[in-house]
């Protein structure tokens, strides 16, 4: 639909124009593997998903794409794990971008405790490229450490309206995947992760919640992994035939992870095979043996075997394994088994080792892990005849090479079991290579195609935007404001809405400190105002007008008058003349509107005011109100002879009473009066009636809230946060608590006993036929019968019409017949009247004229007095 001319977007919470749209924009590891970056931005919040660099570059070229999105809008990161494809770029966004300053970031405490020595080690190792290709230094990885915050899996942040938590991702020691919710859609961000237990780590944990969008990883594609069984016993021959041959069996792994579940594995079997316990096996990695402590440390987190085992020793004190500080302190003569990083073959000591040893047939090679495009470890598994070092010579490769993968990586079974248990309705692929992402989406796409439900697949590359629509309800909490019965549209609830972030809650004022950081604040005024009357004289006036007026002293000893406990009026003196009022009282709508009035009678001249000063007050009783600004009595005139106090609580209304003005008449003088259309003015009999019923139970439950839109007849009060509906033409009682609804009625028919001595009745329309109306009069329950009333026209109407009240019919008559009323009263003078009034439809006998009334259909009223 077009705008209309000259208007424009409003958007007061500052959400953003398209606050429906879901946006996933991966920086990084876009159809690849490696510096991975993904941003999630929904209801103008924006989430960083990891940022690591890509192990196949160097310099800024392994970075992701920051220049793509403005990294100023970024309000938390979330970092997976410590492999450097996830956490490398990190020192570089927050030191040497416009990343936002406010911006928090989150690891699990494993990962922090690993982060700051392995990217000082990667620093180290990068030493070796050019002076520009240094990303940063360690005085940028410690300015970082100062703003990373470490949790826990399960521990639930909310940050800025984005709530998030965690959950075992089983990859390497403290990898976590992050569940995302902005404004009640859930997105899952999975990282690295593996479903698979294994000697050391606990499978990737199942989260219960079901989210809306889930980006996962596809690093295996559609391969399916060998079971862990098969894998292992075809590692350990490889590398008992390689060093049996008298070779060197070289493993390129990541230092920290697999590193150690292929040393559990080694030392394990080479305690089972005395003939290779001579052969030594080394562990080439400084930073792996000074992160063992927090192996040791968070032993908690591993899997059962591991933490039974370490109730007897430390698992990770091999009996065959020795640390390998340098490549200086290696005696590289015989057989041996030595394990070196990187994975992947692109620089440091494993590089070394391999140009050393490949031109060597009986040597080998065993790659354990994943290797991405580009990478030395990925050519070498194409067997090529010759591989060029780092120097830019070429040399012949004759080693063996072998690739045997243990990487933690979810495979196609695990990704597809995985998405079927969490049924999220898109999904989103990253950390895969092209192809394998494609093959893995047709898969997928062919999988959910035979299911009843839809799913999306996306596969975005670097810089490309996946946009997702979610309009979301807007869903409140109400904490002790609502009625404790059927919510009805339309219903109108007094309190305070609070909004924070996406949440809304709406409270009593009062609550707004106990349940927010809010506080309340009251603003108080004071106004010295002229006095053209006598300060006796506007006392009169105060006490014509206002309900709860108390006149006094204050503590100088100067008459004061307080009105509803809201507004206090000082007499003031200038000169020895006693000509002005000092008003003070806290700012409200309702003490304002009191204070004006206030105002208007002091300088009021004293002729227009006299009126009023002769009248004497009503001697009637004070309407009662609590202390304070928070219950102002305000008192108005709704109806002659009526008036109505009006309780209210700072917010909003609370209730509204009833006084009445005059004293009930006796049934004698009154019984002339009824029957009339005015039955139930305040000057009536029957009006008297209510009038006395509400104030009994306004003086046993509370106030009573009587709203025209519920007719004369209906009273509705509030006892402890429950709603009650009294009728008074059918003595009924509706209230969702059964124990309130009994207190209520059983009050009711005190007072009802108390106005009438004897049962009243409760007459009600049966049916409608023609050409008779039906009336149905329902006594008491000990005394229930039922008996129909039939008339047509006025004139036919029999005297003697049979009512059943155990009595007989002569004991009524009908004394008054007019076009609208009839009128029915006892013979037995001392039988009280009732306070039953209903209208009825007056059918006439289609055989009979039907009598001049205008106006259709015609009503009259019954009252049985």
């Amino acid at each position: 639909m077009a705008a209309l001319p000259g208007a424009y977007s409003v958007d007061p919470l500052g959400t953003g124009v398209e606050s429906d749209k879901l946006e996933v924009i991966p920086l990084g590891a876009g159809c690849e593997v490696g510096r991975s970056c993904c941003i999630v931005r929904f209801k103008g919040k924006t989430v960083m998903f990891d940022c690591g660099v890509h192990p196949a570059y160097a310099g800024q070229a392994s970075l992701p794409f920051f220049d793509v999105f403005n990294m100023e809008e970024v309000d938390i990161a979330l970092i997976t794990h410590f492999h450097l494809d996830h956490c490398a770029g990190l020192p570089y966004l927050m030191e040497k971008t416009t990343f936002n300053p406010k911006a928090k970031v989150f690891m699990t405490h494993p990962t922090k405790s690993i982060y700051n020595a392995l990217l000082t080690d990667f620093i180290r190792v990068s030493g070796s490229h050019s002076e520009q290709e240094k990303l940063y230094n360690e005085e940028d990885i410690s300015n970082t450490m100062k703003r990373i915050e470490p949790i826990d899996y399960h521990m639930e942040k909310n940050v800025n309206g984005i709530r998030f938590w965690g959950y075992n991702a089983g990859h390497v020691l403290g990898a976590a995947m992050f569940m995302i919710e902005i404004a009640g859609v859930r997105v899952l961000y999975t990282g690295d992760f593996s479903r698979q237990e294994d000697r050391h780590l606990k499978e990737a944990e199942l989260p219960p919640l079901r989210p809306d969008v889930v980006i996962i990883e596809s690093t295996y594609g559609i391969q399916v992994h060998e079971s862990r069984k098969i894998r292992e016993t075809r590692f350990t021959q490889k590398v008992a035939t390689i060093v049996r041959r008298g070779g060197r069996c070289l493993l390129p792994v990541f230092a920290l992870g697999r590193a150690q579940e292929l040393l559990l594995i080694l030392d394990e079997f080479w305690e089972a095979h005395p003939d290779l316990q001579g052969v030594p096996i080394y562990y080439a990695s400084a930073l792996a043996r000074k992160c063992m402590r927090v192996f040791q440390t968070y032993i908690n987190q591993m899997n059962a075997s591991i933490q039974k085992r370490f109730d007897l020793s430390n698992p990770f004190a091999f009996k065959y394994v020795s640390n390998l500080r340098s490549i200086d302190h290696f005696d590289d003569r015989g057989p041996c088994v030595v394990m070196a990083s990187p994975g992947m073959l692109q620089s440091g000591l494993s590089r070394e080792l391999f140009e050393r040893w490949c031109s060597d047939k009986r040597n080998g090679v065993i790659l354990p892990g994943y290797t991405v495009a580009g990478t030395l470890g990925d050519e070498i598994k194409k067997e090529p005849e010759k591989i060029t070092r780092t120097d830019g010579v070429e040399i012949p490769m004759r080693c063996s090479v072998d690739y045997i993968t243990f990487s933690a990586h979810s495979d196609f079974k695990q990704t597809s079991d995985f998405l079927d248990a969490l049924e999220p309705t898109n999904v989103v692929l990253v950390h895969g290579a092209s192809d394998g992402m494609m093959r893995l989406k047709s898969e997928l796409e062919k999988r959910y195609s035979k299911s009843d439900r839809a799913v999306r697949v996306f596969t975005p590359k670097n810089g490309q935007s996946i946009d997702l629509m979610f309009r979301g309800e807007k869903v409140g909490k109400a904490i002790d404001v609502l009625p404790k019965r059927k919510l009805e549209d339309n219903m109108r609830v007094n309190g305070i809405m609070v909004r924070q972030d996406f949440s809304h809650t709406l409270l009593k004022p009062e609550d707004l400190s106990k349940y927010t950081s809010l506080k309340i604040s009251r603003i108080g005024q004071q106004q010295v105002v002229p006095l053209r009357i006598s300060f006796d004289a506007l006392t009169k006036l105060l006490k014509r007008f206002f309900a709860g007026v108390v006149v006094g002293t204050d503590k100088a000893g100067v008459p004061c008058i307080t009105v509803v406990n809201a507004v206090s009026v000082t007499l003031g003196s200038h000169k020895g003349q006693q000509d002005h009022v000092v008003m003070r009282w806290n700012l409200n709508k309702s003490t304002d509107m009191i204070a004006d009035t206030i105002a208007t009678m002091c300088i009021s001249d004293y002729d227009r005011m006299k009126s009023f000063l002769e009248v004497k007050p009503d001697d009637r009783k004070d309407n009662n109100t609590t202390e304070g600004i928070e219950a102002v009595a305000v008192c108005y005139n709704d109806t002659p002879g009526k008036e109505v106090y009006e309780k209210e609580n700072f917010g909003g209304s609370a209730s509204v009473t009833f006084e009445a003005s005059q004293e009930l008449e006796s049934s004698e003088t009154k019984m002339a009066d009824v029957g009339g259309r005015d039955d139930l003015a305040e000057d009536s009999f029957m009006g008297a009636i209510l009038n006395t019923t509400r104030r009994l139970l306004t003086e046993r439950f509370g106030p009573v809230l009587v709203d025209p839109a519920d007719g004369p007849m209906i009273s509705r009060l509030v006892i402890d946060l429950f709603e009650v509906k009294i009728d008074h033409g059918s003595a009924s009682v509706e209230c969702e608590s059964e124990i309130i609804r009994e207190r209520v009625r059983l009050a009711l028919q005190r007072i009802q006993a108390t106005v009438f001595p004897i049962p009243d009745f409760t007459v009600t329309v049966a049916s409608v036929c023609r050409p008779l109306a039906k009336l149905q009069i329902s006594l008491p329950a000990s005394e229930m019968t039922m008996a129909d009333l039939t008339f047509a026209h006025p004139d036919a109407i029999d005297p003697s019409f049979p009512i059943p009240y155990q009595a007989e019919a002569s004991e009524w008559k009908i004394i008054e017949m007019e076009e609208t009323a009839l009128s029915i009263v006892p013979l037995r003078r001392h039988t009280p009247p009732r306070l039953i009034v209903h209208e009825v439809p007056l059918v006439v006998d289609q055989a009979t004229p039907p009598p001049p009334i205008s106006g259709a259909p015609s009503m009259v009223k019954l009252i049985i007095q």
